[in-house]
């Protein structure tokens, strides 16, 4: 590419015409010169075809932005950036919605004198004053933004936690008519920002490409605005080392709350220090398959937050068997999941996740400490949760269940909070009496179930329920504890075939039962209640496809009590 370079005067020039090789005259560029960028030595700088702008050792955005002016105002082009460093001191508009694009032949934009809660770039779509094509590009029928391009450059701002300026903003403020950018962005860089990329106004129908954020404040930012997010797509694009990698908050600026729609395919969330995720709002989120979750963060934060309320229901899917990896876990669950939050996670390869755990009482275990329960997710007000099948059952650091939800429990009363006992549990064989639910003891709730111990240690005696397959993988936690006494428990599962069902306390007879497989062994005592559910080192429970039922078993043959009481509460069985 050759450059060109005049020294004429600005206020002698309405055109520039250079020659080149053998006699031919190219008109470079054809308007007011007030239009034309120029270097620090007041020369225009100008090169075959395109707009070229070098680095002037000054405030660069000058020249930029005179740039994108003169283009949008002639038909759209590209600005062709030479490499370098540039200095971006005054935030820029780049009308890619009006066919203005960069390309930056990887050259470093330096945005760190962008002060206050301004953006370095804001991809925007002002109008053209003219139309160049009668009835094309007008302000509602803005549909020309996807011949341009953004590619090519890092962008650099603070990155020293105290940050308050953004990256690369898309909006559209104020509006003009239903303009909108519809930005293509690509092999672009960010380094530092509070919010490195921000959808805003109008920020819809745009596509990000294989790309870096890098240690900001909040990697991609979603909130607030007029209609941001709309079938938004990241395509290879990595959010890493910031403290927030996907931040969604879209409770309106002002009127109704808004709307996203945004597509991840392929892209990594990589160690972000305080959460992967923090979502509110309402729309719908999708992972499709390759994306990649890390999070070896030594805080406490979760890594999945949709804790806060949603305007509205907010739809997450994970469609990527490689959803999460982990290294230190000081989080409670990986996902808490509020009112209005609706996460859905198909054959998950997950590893590493089991966290310290759900806690459900203070100091009700036998130690006097808090009891817990490990999950995949916490659940509360009307969230739902949702894992369907999961690809790694030979992990070492499954939680108990994928989640404490009572929408996803198998039992319609796990906790025993009805007037009477509504699933159906029984004594399977001898050394225990009939079951009743009781008000004078519980673990968390209201009410827990007893049932009598008859019988000395080393005899058979056995506390069943029977649930509905409605799954692949079984997940069960159980709080447990003795009205005197010790001893341990099996806590054993097997398929079942069964056509006819009992009522409650009465057992069924199925037309066939498989082999009880022992899933965990606990130690009870009266000093409190101990979780009996699976342990995190040992595989799911696969129930085999012919199963109607699972049969859960509670075996109390080494129980010395005899006379006293087993005390059952908090039963979560689900499906992985």
């Amino acid at each position: 590419m050759t450059t060109y370079q005049t020294q004429f005067p600005v206020n002698e020039l309405s055109e520039i015409v250079v020659s080149k090789g053998k006699g031919t005259t190219n008109v470079v560029a054809q308007l007011p010169i007030d239009y034309l960028p120029v270097d620090s030595t007041g020369a225009l700088v100008i090169c075959d075809g395109t707009t070229l702008i070098e680095p002037s050792g000054g405030d660069d955005s000058i020249n930029i932005q005179a740039a994108n002016d003169r283009l949008r105002n002639s038909g759209g082009g590209v600005i062709e950036l030479a490499s370098g460093v540039y200095n971006i001191n005054t935030p820029l508009i780049i009308d890619i919605g009006a066919g203005v694009g960069i390309r930056g032949n990887s050259a470093m934009l330096d945005a760190r004198a962008v002060t206050g809660t301004q953006a370095a770039i804001t991809l925007a779509s002002r109008a053209p004053t003219s139309p160049p094509i009668a009835g094309v590009d007008t302000n509602t029928t803005n549909y020309h933004g996807k011949r341009a391009e953004v590619e090519g450059f890092s962008l650099i701002g603070i990155s020293t936690g105290s940050q308050t300026h953004h990256g690369i903003d898309i909006n559209m403020s104020p509006a003009v008519a239903t303009r909108a950018p519809r930005a293509t962005v690509r092999n672009v860089t960010i380094e530092g920002f509070d919010r490195q990329i921000r959808h805003r106004n109008f920020a819809y129908l745009v596509t990000f490409m294989n790309g870096i954020c890098n240690n900001g404040l909040k990697s991609l930012s979603l909130e607030g605005g007029t209609d941001q997010g709309e079938q938004s797509n990241f395509y290879g694009w990595a959010f890493g080392n910031s403290e927030i990698g996907l931040y969604i908050d879209t409770q309106p600026e002002s009127g109704s709350a808004e709307n996203v729609d945004v597509n991840f395919d392929g892209c990594s969330f990589d160690y972000n220090t305080r959460q992967i995720v923090f979502a509110s709002g309402y729309g719908r989120l999708r992972f499709k398959l390759g994306c990649h979750f890390e999070w070896n963060s030594s805080t406490t934060s979760t890594p999945f937050d949709f804790s806060t309320s949603a305007s509205n229901r907010l739809l997450c899917l994970f469609d990527s068997p490689n959803i999460f990896h982990t290294g230190t876990r000081n989080w409670r669950t990986a996902f808490v999941v509020g009112t209005n939050h609706d996460i859905r996670i198909k054959d998950p390869y997950i590893h590493s996740i089991a966290g310290v755990g759900v806690q459900m009482t203070a100091n009700g275990s036998p130690t006097g400490t808090e009891t817990v329960v490990t999950t995949l997710a916490t659940v509360t007000g009307n969230g739902r949760f949702k894992v369907e099948g999961i690809s790694d059952l030979t992990s070492t650091s499954l939680p108990r269940t994928p989640s404490i939800n009572p929408a996803n429990n198998w039992l319609c009363d796990g906790g025993f909070e009805q007037t009477s006992i509504v699933d159906l549990w029984y004594v399977r064989a001898g050394g225990f009496g009939t079951p009743t639910r009781i008000t004078s003891d519980k673990h968390t709730g209201t009410a827990c179930l007893q049932v009598p111990v008859t019988t000395a240690t080393a005899t058979t005696k056995q506390l069943a329920v029977l649930v509905r397959k409605r799954g692949r993988f079984i997940g069960v936690s159980a709080f447990l504890k003795l009205s005197a006494g010790s001893g341990s428990i099996d806590l054993r599962i097997a398929p079942v075939v069964c056509k006819i069902e009992t009522s409650p306390l009465t057992a069924p007879t199925p037309e066939y039962t498989g082999s009880l497989t022992t899933v965990n062994t606990s130690t009870l005592s009266s000093a409190g209640w101990g979780n009996t559910g699976m342990t995190n080192n040992t595989p799911r429970y696969e129930l085999p496809e012919w199963a109607t039922h699972a049969l859960v078993v509670i075996d109390g043959f080494n129980i010395n009590n005899n006379g006293g009481n087993l005390f059952v509460d908090d039963v979560h069985i689900e499906t992985w």
